[in-house]
């Protein structure tokens, strides 16, 4: 997983020093314990937090762990959320889908070994949607992630 946080960048190592003294440890305590207040009420709204997805999304699969849940989004930028993520951190490979609060949407996104791949057959834009695709298409394309990674290893 990324993060970019850019009122961290400063042209002078100095003022950076001061930045990373003052910010991080709140930074890192939001990232690891994200306060409800800070989710997007766009998200409350269309129903992301209070989805019952434990029947279609099982604790791990095929090697991959659920490591973020819809429960417990993650911001990231330009307006888009990990609402699912199930990840291999030992062969740097996942699958996220996104939620993005502009367009209005959910995507996925695979990683193969930290190399980025769009998946267009989760797009959607009502949860409704995305969890039919998901009971349809999650294990599948896990499995294929799981022998590209394999076939790698």
């Amino acid at each position: 997983m990324e993060f970019c946080a850019i009122e961290y960048i400063s042209g002078n190592l100095t003022a950076f020093e001061e930045i990373l003294k003052d910010r991080l440890p709140k930074t890192l305590a939001e990232l690891g314990n994200p306060s409800k207040s800070k989710i997007s009420s766009i998200l409350y709204d269309k129903k992301i937090l209070a989805w019952h997805y434990e029947e279609l999304l099982p604790p791990s699969y095929a090697g991959f762990e659920l490591f973020i849940a819809p429960k417990h989004p993650v911001r990231v930028i330009n307006g888009s959320y990990i609402i699912i993520d199930y990840s291999d951190f030992d062969n740097s490979s996942n699958f996220a889908i996104y939620y993005n609060i502009f367009r209005d949407e959910f995507f996925g996104e695979s990683r193969i070994f930290d190399i980025p791949e769009v998946s267009y057959a989760f797009d959607a834009t009502e949860l409704d949607e995305l969890a039919e695709k998901l009971s349809k298409k999650l294990f599948p394309h896990m499995d294929k992630l799981r022998e590209r990674i394999e076939k790698r290893n």
